[in-house]
C-alpha cells in the first residue's frame, strides 16, 4: 500500500552504491565500529535531508554489524502503522521497491520496553508467528534467515523500527544486540525531528487554511474562494504570480478563474490562451496525478508551451492539482517565480500540498452549493421573467426587462434581439452594451451573424472560441471595437415558429457553457410567449378601437339617414304634396268655372309630373333601406339590380357571376347584400375605377364573396391596424364579417385595383318565412296614378 504524502524518494548516492556492489571474489568490506558510529554522528549532526540522514546511518549500522539488509522504518501519523522509508543492502533497485510499504503495529511491539530488540530466525515457523504476514513475505522475497528488529524511541515515544537482516545462517549475537544502541538512538531522533517537522509543515498548513476560511465569507462562490486563496498564496508561502484554474470538463480544458501579481494586460492575453492538457503536458500530468509537479526552469522545459511561459514571463514554476473526494480533477493551482534564480523547494510542495486537500474540499462543497443555487436561482429568473414579461405590451419595454434579467445571471455584456419583419426578410435589432441600451431599433436583412443564423436554422448556436478568418459583424451594425471573443444565440420561437432570436456576447473566450444555454433557451421560450402575447394585446386593442370608431360611424351614420329622411320627406314630399294639394284645389276652382279649362289641364300635369317624382325617389328611398326584391326574388337579383343602379348613377361597368345550388338563410342573404353594398360604397370614389366584378358561389360549409375593381387608390396592407384606413365603409364591411364568423382578405392587383375575398359560413336554411308580395300594381293606386306606377316599374326592371 502506497502513501499519497508527498515526499521525494532518494536512490543511494553513487559512492553509496559502491560500498555495496559485491566486489569480484569477496564480501563488501566492514567497517570498525567507532568509523561507523562516527559516519552515523556525522551525519545526524550535520542534518540535511532527513532522507538522506537515514540513508546515511542504515548503511552504517550495516556495514558495522556484518548485516546484508537494514531497513527503517516510521510509524504512521495515526500510529497503527509503520511505513518503510529507507531501504540500504547489495542490491539498492531490489530493496529500494520495499519503501512505501505498509505493516501493522503488533501488539507484542506497542507493549516492548525502550532499548530492547527482537532476534527472530525466519526460518522458524514459531518465530516468524510474531510477524505480520506481509512481512514474512517481504523478507523471504529477499532471502533473509536471520531478522533483528529493534524498536525505534525518541522521549519514550515509539517513532519507528529499525530492521537488521542477514542472509547467511548467522544469528545475531548479544554483544551485536547492545552494539545496534547508538544507531537507533540516531534513527529515532532523526524520525522524531522529521514528524516535528512535518507537525510544523502541517501547523502552518492549518493555520493557513484558518487564515483563508477567516477572509472567505460563508457560502461564498468558487471563483471568490480562489480569489482569496491566490492571494493568501503570494503572500505565503510566497511567490511573485499564482493563478487558480477550475476544470471545464464540457469544453476540456482548464480554465483561469482567479489570478494575483499579474499585470492587467497579462491577464487580457491568459483569456486568449488554451489550457487544454492535449496542449499543455504539465496539465495532462496533473489530470492523471496528485502530486504537485515542480518546474526549476520553464524557458528549457517543454511541461508548459513557450508561448505561455514567454507571454506571461515564468521562470521557476510549481503546479498544484486539486482533486475532490472521488479523486476527480477540480482545477490546478499554478505558482511562479519571474526572477533567475529562485526555485520552489520540498517546504514549498509539501505546504502546498497540504493546503491543496483542505482547499479542494472547500471548493467542491463550494461548487456543489453554486450549482445548486445556480438552479434555484435560474428557476427562480425564469418564473420572475415569465411574469414581468407577461404584463408588457411593447417590444421596447419587453427588451428592457429581457435585458435587465438576463444580464443578473449571465454575461451579457453585449445583448440584442431580434424580431423578423412581416416580409419574413429582415430583423429589427434592439442592441444594449455594457449596461446601456442603445436608443431605438434598427433595420438589417438577414446575413450571415449569429442574429440571422439561429433564425434561419431553428437552432441554438454556441460559439466558445471566435476564429481568426471569423470577420462577422456579431452585433449587426453596434459591435463596439472590443470585439466579442464568444456568444450564444438561441432562436425565439412561438409554437413551431421562429419569430427571432436573442444573443449574449462577452469578450471572454469560452464564457459560456451547456447551463447558460440551456437557462437562455428557456428564457427565449417566454419572451416568444410575451412577444405573441403582446402582439395580440395590440390587435385585440387595435380592434376595441376599431371597433369603437366603427360604432361611432354607424351612430352617426344611422343619425346622419334618419335626419336625411326627416329632411326629405319635411322639406320635399310634403312640401311637394301640400303643393300638390294646393294646386288640384286650384284646378277644383277653375274646372268648377269652365271658362278656364286649359289652365286646370296644366296644374293636373304638373301635380302628376310632382308626385310621379316623389313616388321614384320614396322608391329609392325604401330600395337603399330594404329591397323588396330580396325578400321575393332572392339574393342574386337583388344584388344584379344594385349593380344596375349603381352602374347607372356613377358610370362604371358592373358584372355578376353567381353560382348557388338554392337559396340562402334569410340572415345570410341579407348579411351578403350588405356587405356587397357596403363594398361598393368603398370602391365608387376611387379614381380610375371603370368596373366591378361580383362573384358568389357557395362551396361545402361556407360562402365566398369577391368583389373586384381597377381603381387606382392603394388598400392598406394590415387590416389590423384602425389607423391605416381613411374609409370607414370597408373598417365596417371587416367588422360586419367578424362578427358573422367569417373573415376578410383584402390585397392590391397586379394588374391595377384591389380584391375584396369575404368568407363567411354557411347557416341551416330552416323554413323559409314566405316571400313578401307587392300589391298589385293597380290595387289601391288612385286612377290618376295608375299609369305612372306602371311607368315607373318597368322603368326599374
Amino acid at each position: 500500500m502506497k502513501s499519497d504524502a508527498p515526499k521525494m524518494t532518494l536512490l543511494p548516492q553513487p559512492d553509496r552504491d559502491s560500498l555495496f556492489r559485491p566486489e569480484t571474489g569477496s564480501s563488501p568490506r566492514p567497517w570498525t565500529f567507532q568509523t561507523a558510529v562516527g559516519r552515523a554522528a556525522d551525519a545526524f549532526i550535520g542534518g540535511g535531508d532527513p532522507e538522506n540522514v537515514l540513508q546515511d546511518i542504515a548503511v552504517s549500522v550495516t556495514r558495522a554489524l556484518g548485516c546484508d539488509i537494514s531497513l527503517i522504518r516510521t510509524l504512521s501519523p495515526d500510529g497503527q502503522n509503520f511505513v518503510i522509508t529507507t531501504a540500504a543492502g547489495p542490491a539498492p533497485l531490489s530493496i529500494g521497491g520495499l519503501i512505501g510499504s505498509y505493516s501493522v503495529l503488533s501488539d507484542a511491539l506497542k507493549d516492548i520496553a525502550p532499548g530492547t530488540s527482537t532476534a527472530v530466525d525466519l526460518r522458524s515457523e514459531a518465530d516468524t508467528t510474531r510477524l505480520m504476514s506481509n512481512e514474512r513475505w517481504e523478507f523471504e522475497h529477499i532471502g533473509g534467515h536471520h531478522l533483528l528488529m529493534v524498536p525505534l524511541f525518541a522521549a519514550g515515544t515509539l517513532v519507528g523500527r529499525m530492521d537488521l537482516v542477514r542472509t547467511t545462517d548467522d544469528p545475531f549475537s548479544s554483544e551485536t544486540r547492545g552494539s545496534v544502541t547508538p544507531f537507533a538512538a540516531y534513527a529515532a531522533g532523526v524520525l522524531r525531528d522529521r514528524q516535528l517537522r512535518h507537525s510544523n509543515e502541517e501547523r502552518h498548513v492549518f493555520q493557513t487554511v484558518v487564515r483563508l476560511h477567516e477572509s472567505v465569507e460563508q457560502l461564498a462562490d468558487p471563483e471568490t474562494i480562489l480569489q482569496a486563496v491566490v492571494e493568501l498564496i503570494v503572500r505565503e508561502p510566497g511567490c511573485d504570480r499564482c493563478y487558480a484554474m477550475l476544470w471545464n470538463a464540457d469544453r476540456g480544458e482548464f480554465v483561469p478563474t482567479a489570478v494575483a501579481g499579474l499585470e492587467p494586460h497579462l491577464v487580457d492575453i491568459l483569456k486568449l490562451i488554451s489550457l487544454s492538457p492535449q496542449l499543455v503536458p504539465a496539465f495532462d500530468q496533473m489530470v492523471h496525478s496528485s502530486r504537485p509537479l515542480v518546474i526549476a526552469d520553464a524557458t528549457k522545459s517543454t511541461l508548459l508551451p513557450a508561448s505561455l511561459v514567454r507571454a506571461l514571463g515564468i521562470r521557476a514554476a510549481m503546479i498544484v492539482p486539486l482533486r475532490g473526494r472521488r479523486r476527480q480533477t477540480m482545477g490546478v493551482l499554478l505558482l511562479d517565480y519571474a526572477e533567475v534564480g529562485r526555485q520552489f523547494t520540498d517546504a514549498h510542495a509539501a505546504m502546498l500540498s497540504g493546503i491543496s486537500q483542505h482547499l479542494s474540499t472547500i471548493i467542491e462543497s463550494a461548487i456543489l452549493f453554486e450549482e445548486m443555487r445556480t438552479s434555484s436561482d435560474s428557476m427562480s429568473i425564469i418564473n420572475e421573467i415569465a411574469i414581468q414579461l407577461a404584463m408588457l405590451t411593447d417590444e421596447d419595454s419587453l427588451f428592457r426587462q429581457l435585458y435587465f434579467h438576463v444580464g443578473s445571471v449571465l454575461d451579457a455584456s453585449r445583448f440584442a434581439l431580434g424580431l423578423l419583419t412581416g416580409d419574413q426578410r429582415s430583423l429589427d435589432v434592439r442592441v444594449a452594451i455594457d449596461g446601456e441600451i442603445v436608443p431605438g431599433k434598427r433595420r438589417v436583412a438577414i446575413g450571415e451573424d449569429p442574429l440571422s443564423t439561429a433564425v434561419i436554422s431553428g437552432r441554438a448556436e454556441l460559439v466558445g472560441i471566435r476564429g481568426g478568418m471569423d470577420e462577422r459583424d456579431w452585433l449587426c451594425g453596434a459591435e463596439p471595437d472590443d470585439p466579442s471573443h464568444s456568444h450564444l444565440t438561441v432562436p425565439v420561437t412561438v409554437g413551431r415558429n421562429v419569430i427571432g432570436a436573442v444573443t449574449i456576447q462577452s469578450t471572454f473566450r469560452n464564457a459560456y457553457g451547456p447551463r447558460d444555454k440551456e437557462l437562455l433557451a428557456a428564457v427565449a421560450l417566454h419572451t416568444g410567449i410575451a412577444i405573441e402575447n403582446a402582439r395580440l394585446y395590440r390587435i385585440v386593442r387595435s380592434r376595441g378601437d376599431r371597433r369603437a370608431a366603427v360604432l361611432d360611424q354607424v351612430i352617426h351614420r344611422h343619425e346622419a339617414e334618419r335626419k336625411e329622411l326627416v329632411d326629405d320627406i319635411h322639406d320635399d314630399t310634403l312640401q311637394t304634396l301640400a303643393a300638390c294639394l294646393y294646386r288640384l284645389d286650384q284646378a277644383q276652382s277653375a274646372v268648377a268655372r269652365l271658362d278656364q279649362r286649359e289652365p286646370a289641364l296644366a296644374q293636373l300635369s304638373d301635380v302628376r309630373e310632382s308626385l310621379a317624382e316623389n313616388i321614384d325617389r320614396l322608391r329609392q328611398r325604401i330600395f337603399a333601406l330594404r329591397p323588396a326584391m330580396l325578400d321575393r326574388l332572392g339574393l342574386a337579383p337583388a344584388v344584379r339590380d344594385l349593380l344596375s343602379r349603381s352602374s347607372r348613377e356613377h358610370g362604371f361597368e358592373t358584372e355578376l357571376d353567381v353560382v348557388l345550388p338554392s337559396r340562402l338563410a334569410p340572415d345570410d342573404e341579407t348579411l351578403i347584400f350588405r356587405l356587397i353594398q357596403d363594398a361598393i360604397d368603398h370602391l365608387r370614389g376611387r379614381e380610375g375605377l371603370t368596373s366591378i366584378q361580383v362573384s358568389i358561389r357557395a362551396q361545402s360549409d361556407s360562402i365566398q364573396v369577391a368583389i373586384q375593381d381597377d381603381g387606382a387608390s392603394p388598400v392598406s396592407p394590415n387590416p389590423d391596424d384602425a389607423s391605416d384606413y381613411l374609409d370607414m365603409a370597408l373598417v365596417a364591411l371587416i367588422e360586419r364579417v367578424d362578427l358573422a364568423g367569417g373573415n376578410t382578405r383584402v390585397s392590391n392587383r397586379a394588374a391595377g385595383g384591389s380584391v375584396i375575398q369575404i368568407s363567411i359560413p354557411e347557416r341551416p336554411r330552416g323554413d323559409v318565412a314566405p316571400s313578401f308580395e307587392f300589391p298589385d300594381p293597380a290595387t289601391n293606386v288612385p286612377e290618376g296614378l295608375a299609369d305612372v306606377r306602371e311607368e315607373d316599374h318597368s322603368a326599374g326592371d
